[in-house]
């Protein structure tokens, strides 16, 4: 029934039953799934994401510690329900992450080779990239290129260029979350809404 012997002991501790007592419309209750590829002892899993195209009406999911390849970005998008994308200390081994219409909602966080410009053709409404604090590597707005349907964008940890930008980039955006980042030039963010928590974290090159 399933691939991964990971994933049928989860669904057993979720459901309360024995995998041979599973139905499908048991896995039809499921909306929402944590997979950690490594266990405590750093061990990695088996599991596999062809097991998810079981769980239909899956809304949301959490991946930590994968490497994902086109077919597995292909396999997220054949789940139709699916919206809400949350990337943990994943690593991408692909040119571009090109999600479809449901999938709404994606963060990322301090997942290696991510770039902004592999989001190109992504229509999610709300986008979160959150970088390593050690690294703070540099990301540049124009490298989303035109992303209308983003409202809500936080990009944490990161010297972000061309912030002035962001408004003919995004001209639908609404939040701006900047948290921990430093912005490479002056911008001018009267206009959006500007989320910020941690003051102390968050300033501009040009004041220092």
């Amino acid at each position: 029934m399933f691939l991964s012997k990971a994933l049928i002991k989860d669904i057993e501790k979720l459901i309360g039953k024995n995998i041979s007592e599973i139905t499908e419309s048991d896995l039809s209750g499921i909306n929402r799934l944590t997979l950690n590829k490594k266990n405590f002892l750093k061990e990695e899993k088996d599991y596999n994401l062809k097991d998810l195209i079981k769980f239909k009406n899956l809304k949301i999911i959490s991946l930590s510690g994968f490497k994902l390849i086109e077919e597995d970005i292909e396999i997220l998008n054949s789940l139709k329900n699916l919206n809400f994308i949350h990337f943990d200390f994943c690593e991408f081994y692909l040119n571009e992450l090109n999600f479809n219409m449901n999938i709404e909602y994606l963060i990322f966080n301090v997942c290696k080779d991510i770039k902004v410009s592999m989001l190109e053709k992504t229509k999610a409404k709300s986008i979160k990239i959150i970088g390593s604090k050690l690294e703070m590597n540099e990301l540049s707005i124009l490298d989303f290129y035109m992303a209308e349907n983003l409202k809500e964008l936080s990009l944490n940890n990161y010297i972000v260029n061309s912030i002035n930008e962001i408004l003919k980039i995004a001209p639908n955006l609404t939040d701006l979350n900047l948290d921990g980042s430093v912005i490479s030039e002056n911008g001018e963010l009267d206009s959006i809404k500007v989320s910020i928590s941690h003051e102390k974290e968050f300033c501009r090159a040009n004041a220092w």
